[in-house]
Order: structure tokens, then C-alpha cells, then sequence
């Protein structure tokens, strides 16, 4: 999608003190739907996450209503989200179940599934950086560390907190099935 988003000026300040990981975006900066789901679905950045969030529904709190809204809709009956970071916050949980689910149902969508399992992406210039390349923190999908490498993966999502330990959700298909795998609260 090429609809471009405006980075919040008080982006600094809303992420202050979250120990999050960000791009290091600053305020006004502008940028497509494309690379903000780069930067998110790659990268974990929250300030990606916040920017599209505000600019998708006006605010982070309505988005975070759509966020509870869409779980209720493909089933999670034990999930409720509080922020549009991931990180912990009191009040926002969910199960592997219900994750198993959204995955399942955000694996229909091609874009979803290629920007999800993508290694690299040529991110645009932007204020005082050029144009970088991203590169995916999700191990399964180097060939470079064969023990977590896994060629048929299909969509995959990665994250880590304090609290949650290290998670992945992961979609894999082979001999025309496919699979659903989440792991939570997994060691660091």
C-alpha cells in the first residue's frame, strides 16, 4: 500500500522509557504503509506500530479497540489488548490458542505472508538516514543457522519482552497442508 503515514511528533515521548525497539523514526517523518509493515512485521519496531496506528484510526486507543475487535471476530476468547506495541502492559494477555488463530486467519493474505517471511528490504531514505536495508531477526528463515532454518515457512512473526520470554508464531506448508506452530514464554 502507498497510503503514507506522518510520524507523531511526540513519538519519543510516547515510547519513552519502554525499552522498545524501534527504527528510530522522528516526528513528522513520512512514510508508505508498506515500509511501516516492514519495519513492524520484520523488525518489531513500535514506533512503525504507533505511527501506522494513529494513522489507520486517528488514535492509538481506537486502534487498540479494531485490535480487540478483529481477535473477537476470528475467536480469541481470552485475549485483550491494551497497546499496539506488543510489550507488556497490565490488562493486555493472550493464549497460544488465540495467537494460533490470528495467525492462521493473517496467513491468508499474501502481503502479510511476504513481508512476514521476508529476509531483507531496501528501506527509504528518511531524515538523517539513507536509504538502509532491513534485515529480519527471525533465525527460521536463514539458511545461514541451520539450527532454526526452516524452508517452508510460509508467514512467521517473532517477539520477545521480559515478561513473554522469547514467542513465534509460524505458518508452515508442505505437501499441501499447512500447519499453525506458536511457542511462548520460550528462554532466552
Amino acid at each position: 500500500d502507498n497510503t503514507v503515514y506522518t510520524v507523531p511528533d511526540n513519538i519519543l515521548s510516547i515510547l519513552s522509557g519502554t525499552n522498545s525497539s524501534t527504527m528510530l523514526f522522528e516526528g513528522g517523518e513520512q512514510f508508505r504503509v508498506v515500509d511501516l509493515l516492514h519495519c513492524i512485521l520484520m523488525r518489531s519496531a513500535a514506533d512503525a506500530s504507533v505511527t501506522l496506528a494513529i494513522g489507520v484510526a486517528g488514535s492509538v486507543d481506537q486502534f487498540v479497540k479494531m485490535m480487540n475487535e478483529y481477535a473477537a471476530s476470528v475467536g480469541c476468547d481470552n485475549t485483550n489488548f491494551v497497546n499496539v506495541t506488543g510489550l507488556d502492559d497490565d490488562g493486555q494477555y493472550t493464549t497460544a490458542a488465540d495467537v494460533a488463530r490470528m495467525m492462521a486467519d493473517a496467513s491468508k493474505d499474501d502481503r502479510f505472508c511476504r513481508i512476514s517471511t521476508s529476509t531483507t528490504y531496501d528501506f527509504p531514505a528518511s531524515g538523517d538516514y539513507e536509504r538502509r536495508t532491513l534485515y529480519t531477526t527471525n533465525l527460521m528463515l536463514l539458511s545461514g543457522y541451520p539450527s532454526y532454518y526452516y524452508s517452508n515457512l510460509t508467514a512467521a512473526k517473532t517477539g520477545s519482552t521480559s515478561n513473554a520470554g522469547r514467542c513465534v508464531a509460524a505458518v508452515a506448508s508442505r505437501d499441501g497442508y499447512s500447519y499453525v506452530a506458536v511457542v511462548m514464554k520460550g528462554p532466552y
